[in-house]
């Protein structure tokens, strides 16, 4: 989910809020001679930024985000929890 809001009476700058889910399968190498597939997890994601329409319908996004995966699985030898902070820079064009 992308929400995106005008700043002030701008019309080329506004913020923008995302929101999400996450479903993605790990694969751990504990050593060189083994690796473990893990069933698929689930977490989340949210992330805040700006949006600025630099020309007409082309749009620049730098955005910070925040993403979780957590497995606790009682069937898994593995129990993990990964919490990423990152910053990204987008370029998108609206048709």
């Amino acid at each position: 989910m992308l929400f995106t809001s005008p700043i002030g009476s701008s019309e080329k700058l506004s913020y923008l809020v995302k929101a999400g889910g996450i479903y993605k399968k790990v694969n751990i190498e504990v050593d060189i001679s083994s690796a473990n597939d893990i069933d698929p997890s689930i977490g989340w994601e949210f992330g805040l930024g700006v949006q600025y329409e630099f020309a007409e319908s082309w749009l620049l996004r730098p955005m910070v985000g925040y993403h979780s995966l957590t497995n606790s699985v009682s069937e898994s030898r593995y129990d993990f929890n990964i919490i990423n902070i990152a910053f990204g820079l987008g370029i998108a064009k609206s048709f």
